[in-house]
């Protein structure tokens, strides 16, 4: 299997370098609050497409074993968060961003009506 770059996945690379940075916990008390921070942030458009890329993404995922989708995220995808220190594997923690990004994109829209 080809080796995943953020070229393959810009906008989930641009959330997780961004918003998952190195001093990601000097901005938002928890992840959650980084999701909502993206959210309020960026287009209905972006994070929609977001959702697509982590989807992909975990469908690739399926084809590699955990370190590598390790490796994908931190070292191409530059996110700084380490959900392992939870207890959470990398699949799992995608699958919960992906939720609480469709969640947020439902209520910020539901507001916006």
């Amino acid at each position: 299997m080809k080796i995943m770059t953020k070229q393959q996945f810009p906008l989930l690379a641009q959330f997780c370098g961004a918003y998952f940075h190195q001093n990601w916990y000097l901005e938002a008390p928890d992840a959650l609050a980084v999701i909502r921070n993206y959210i309020k942030d960026k287009s209905i458009a972006q994070v929609q497409q977001t959702i697509r890329e982590i989807e992909r993404l975990l469908l690739l995922s399926r084809y590699i074993d955990t370190d590598q989708l390790t490796k994908i995220i931190e070292y191409e995808l530059q996110c700084y968060y380490n959900p392992t220190a939870y207890g959470i594997s990398m699949r799992d923690w995608l699958n919960w961003v992906q939720i609480s990004l469709k969640q947020g994109m439902s209520k910020a829209i539901a507001l916006s009506a």
